[in-house]
């Protein structure tokens, strides 16, 4: 059945980059190839009798959870006064077809601006349907009202419904409808530097496991500004969420805020500064999840030049969480240094690395955790090969280094696509 697929896929791709045809103007096809991959290297303790006696064996294990070669078919309309946009895609794996169809409206109503947003997609898989997230269809609309209120101020308003269908439902495959939106206001700045103020609602119904209903509440506030000698941001939210079970099971008051920082010393050298901070607070007792804090700083000097930015610095973060016992504690120092570099030639690359290397310290080590140090990399690359073909790469692995080499654990994530338009 695999190998199918796979036939079906390479001779749809085949066929569509080798029959190109005109189109009108506002329309645009593509066809390529595409890869996504996820899996995770660990070690597993296995007891193993031989007669009357009983050893401990490792085992080295690899699960694959993601591994698929696919064709790619993309549609494109853009109307002429680009009020209107219509973008779908068609995938075919080994293992499932999924069809996506995402189409924009915009509206302009006296002063006001109105958008709409769609997402449809529809999966089905090959073999068992009943498996977790084979099968299922997806629907989701956003409309969007921003409207001025005077010379620097906007009203700002948005409502979303989304609804997802299992074909088969199981422990963790729910059917369900969720409603969300805010309502707030918007002040506009010189240099294009903007605030914002939103009240947050969300709500969700799941038909079949009502316990796993809520209510959300929530607040959210952001500044963006940019100066001459450099840019900033702040934003912070902080949310409420009831769900429906009894004990207040589950609920929580999350905070969350983050800044971002960059000052030009000259024409070529910067500083970067990013802070990150969330608390979790849960209103009942629960007796998976602890209460929490985790704080993130990162110090960053380096280059900006042309379309390249390159820099480097120190990294921490420190999560504190309020268990009963010591042991049941995962609290941590982690100490790293980050590189990250940036290329921007817009239409034709993208181009973004980060990579850091260093230690996490337990507070509280044990058989089930220890100290270790680690590698992470994260990729982003939007390149065009030529003016028709377009590589499209998504890459983020993570590597840690236990002083007892069978606790190391190994994660990689991949999303590729190939694609030439026409």
């Amino acid at each position: 059945m695999r190998s199918r697929g796979i036939i079906i896929a390479f001779f749809l791709v085949t066929f569509l980059v080798l029959n190109p045809h005109s189109v009108a103007a506002g329309f645009n096809f593509g066809a390529g190839l595409g890869y996504d991959f996820l899996s995770q290297r660990y070690f597993l303790e296995d007891l193993q009798f031989i007669d009357s006696d009983s050893i401990l064996v490792d085992w080295e294990l690899r699960s694959t959870y993601l591994d698929d070669l696919k064709g790619l078919f993309t549609f494109e309309f853009n109307s002429s006064d680009n009020k209107i946009k219509i973008h779908s895609s068609y995938e075919q794996t080994a293992d499932f077809l999924r069809l996506k169809i995402s189409p924009d409206f915009r509206f302009r109503p006296g002063n006001s601006r109105l958008d709409f947003y769609a997402d449809f997609e529809w999966r089905n898989g090959w073999e068992d349907p009943s498996e977790f997230g084979n099968s299922y269809l997806f629907g989701s609309i956003r409309s969007k009202l921003k409207t001025p209120l005077g010379k620097s101020y906007s009203s700002l308003f948005q409502l979303k419904t989304e609804k997802v269908q299992f074909q088969s439902e199981s422990e963790s495959s729910f059917d369900y409808f969720r409603l969300s939106g805010y309502g707030g206001i918007e002040k506009s700045f010189d240099n294009f530097s903007f605030m914002d103020l939103k009240f947050l609602y969300s709500y969700r119904k799941v038909s079949d496991s009502t316990i796993l209903n809520y209510n959300s509440f929530g607040i959210e506030g952001s500044f963006f500004g940019t100066l001459p000698v450099g840019n900033f941001d702040r934003i912070t939210r902080w949310e409420t969420k009831d769900y429906n079970k009894p004990d207040n099971q589950n609920d929580y008051l999350r905070g969350e805020l983050t800044a971002r920082n960059k000052l030009n010393i000259n024409n070529l050298w910067i500083l970067r500064q990013e802070f990150d901070f969330e608390i979790m607070n849960y209103n009942g007792q629960d007796l998976i999840s602890d209460d929490y804090y985790r704080f993130n700083l990162l110090l960053q000097a380096g280059l900006d030049w042309l379309s390249y930015n390159l820099t480097a610095g120190p990294e921490i973060e420190i999560l504190k969480e309020d268990t009963e016992a010591d042991y049941d504690s995962e609290d941590y120092l982690e100490s790293g240094f980050r590189i990250d570099l940036d290329y921007l030639n817009p239409g034709k690359a993208l181009l973004s690395l980060e990579s850091t290397f260093g230690i996490r310290n337990l507070d509280y080590e044990t058989d089930l955790q220890s100290d270790f140090l680690y590698e992470r990399i994260n990729l982003i690359n939007d390149f065009y090969i030529t003016k028709s073909l377009n590589l499209n790469l998504l890459f983020s692995g993570e590597w840690e280094f236990h002083d007892d080499d069978q606790d190391n654990n190994e994660l990689y994530i991949l999303s590729s696509s190939l694609i030439y338009k026409f």
